[in-house]
């Protein structure tokens, strides 16, 4: 009587397919974890690329429509700037501040309005009046961080600039 042998897998084989799939499977999902945090990191830095852009350009608009810079004095630097406005009779003054994380423009007795998102903290917002003379030129320098699953610590720009002529 001649042997058949059976068809089918060992129980040797199997382990070896089960544990080359797990190999690969677990090499697929790393890949795809990393390139959605790459997605993560790359989404945030424009964003607060974004936002500081905005922000300075706000502020320099904000900073050239002003008549005149009161605070930070010449040669000084201060975390808000005071500026005195055209238009006297509606809003004769306005500060811009850091406050709580945002950067805030109060316009005369009106409560204070954030222009910054809820989701991007900014820090270091300093004002340097490097004037001798009008026309005034004021640096501005801040730090922007945005929040990306509660850090805030990965995601970071820096922005400078200003000046009025």
């Amino acid at each position: 009587m001649i042997a058949r042998k059976k068809a089918g897998f060992t129980l040797i084989e199997t382990i070896l397919y089960v544990a080359l799939a797990t190999v690969i499977l677990y090499i697929i999902s790393s890949l795809y974890t990393a390139m959605i945090t790459m997605q993560v990191k790359n989404r945030s830095l424009t964003d607060v690329t974004l936002v500081s852009e905005e922000a300075l350009t706000h502020i320099v608009q904000t900073i050239r429509d002003a008549r005149r810079v009161t605070a930070p004095e010449v040669g000084e630097d201060s975390t808000e700037i005071s500026l005195d406005m055209h238009d006297d009779a509606l809003y004769p003054t306005e500060t811009i501040s850091l406050l709580e994380g945002a950067i805030m423009i109060q316009d005369g007795s009106q409560p204070p309005i954030p222009i910054t998102p809820a989701n991007v903290v900014v820090s270091n917002l300093r004002f340097t009046n490097m004037s001798t003379e009008e026309p005034y030129s004021i640096r501005v320098t801040f730090t922007a961080s945005v929040y990306a699953g509660g850090r805030a610590d990965l995601y970071q720009h820096s922005a400078q600039g200003a000046q009025k002529e």
